[in-house]
């Protein structure tokens, strides 16, 4: 029996779908029920809706520690894949407390359970973003405070620091960190999969900027590798492909069959769009979906080496254009 704690997300969804191929039974951590009719129809994408009904889907809030304990209880394994997203300003206390503690409460439990196993869902954002670093940024890389660094960035620090000390008091564990995860499903929720409904529009802009993806099966097979393994006090970075955001909005709309964005975002437009968002939300609309961090980060280039991953485990990522495909027809018979 393994638990899976996000269970109702993309990343979640999927590590489930792995583990339940791979003949285990899955108990599967969850916070809103609002966001199971999602997982439902992810399940369906691979037509495997009967799978839904084999899951023990297992409501828990992660900051409540008894509960996590009962979560942990007559299982092997927990792979972790709950975070909090936002790149909302208006976020950052919530971030910098949800995501150490629920991570805290996590490892606190696995701690309890002689032998117990944990594979913990990180970030290429806690290795953060040294600007005089030489060469891609990988498993070696060392936190460096600083502007370049979001608020989310250094709460997976944080989150990421529980499960170190966790394996320093005895627990097996490992951690992988992912760049950003391309998948199907949760198409309103931001992230990759909000990007398909983007170009589908036809958006006439691109971001000049450039940062690593990554399959989200590659990770739920990584994760399942990491426990057949019994990988325990590593960590490994995990992207497919370094890609400019330009290539990633063209492949994406050839896979849609519609025009790519043709120009690049310029500082000052991003800029006004960002003022002009955040004075509408102030005044009652909704939410700003560029904030100052987004912004900078489309500006941004970052290169990731997924180097020890692949010669340690002898892993291989999916070809990044071969899931966009796929993850185009998905959004399309949708």
């Amino acid at each position: 029996m393994i638990a899976v704690s996000g269970a109702s997300g993309l990343v979640g969804s999927h590590v489930v779908l792995e583990l339940l191929a791979s003949g285990h039974h899955v108990r599967a951590q969850f916070r809103s029920r609002a966001h199971l009719d999602e997982v439902r129809q992810v399940f369906g994408y691979y037509n495997r809706e009967a799978d839904f009904d084999r899951v023990e889907w297992f409501e828990v809030d992660l900051l409540d520690r008894d509960r996590v304990a009962e979560l942990v209880e007559e299982t092997d394994a927990l792979i972790h894949c709950a975070a909090l997203v936002s790149f909302h300003a208006k976020d950052r206390d919530r971030l910098l407390d949800e995501n150490p503690r629920q991570t805290r409460n996590v490892v606190n439990a696995a701690l309890d359970v002689p032998g117990y196993r944990l594979v913990a869902f990180s970030s290429v954002a806690a290795l953060g973003r040294d600007p005089h670093a030489i060469g891609p940024i990988d498993e070696r890389s060392e936190w460096k405070d600083g502007p370049a660094n979001s608020t989310y960035a250094l709460s997976k620090f944080l989150a990421e620091n529980e499960v170190w000390r966790g394996i320093e008091e005895g627990l097996n564990a490992s951690i992988l960190n992912p760049g950003i995860v391309v998948g199907p499903g949760f198409w309103n929720r931001g992230g990759s999969s909000a990007l398909f409904g983007l170009a589908f529009r036809r958006f006439p802009f691109y971001s000049p900027g450039a940062t690593g993806f990554v399959d989200v099966k590659d990770l739920a097979r990584a994760a399942l590798l990491m426990l057949e393994r019994e990988v325990v006090g590593k960590r490994y970075v995990l992207v497919g492909a370094n890609w400019p955001y330009k290539r990633f909005m063209e492949e994406m709309s050839a896979a849609l069959s519609v025009p790519p964005p043709r120009r690049a975002a310029r500082a000052y437009q991003v800029h006004a769009v960002r003022l002009f968002q955040a004075l509408r939300e102030r005044l009652g609309g909704p939410r700003a979906s560029i904030t100052r961090e987004t912004a900078a980060s489309a500006f941004r280039t970052s290169v990731y080496s997924s180097a020890l991953i692949e010669s340690e485990l002898d892993f291989r990522f999916r070809p990044l254009e071969a899931c966009i495909e796929e993850y185009a027809g998905y959004f399309l018979k949708k």
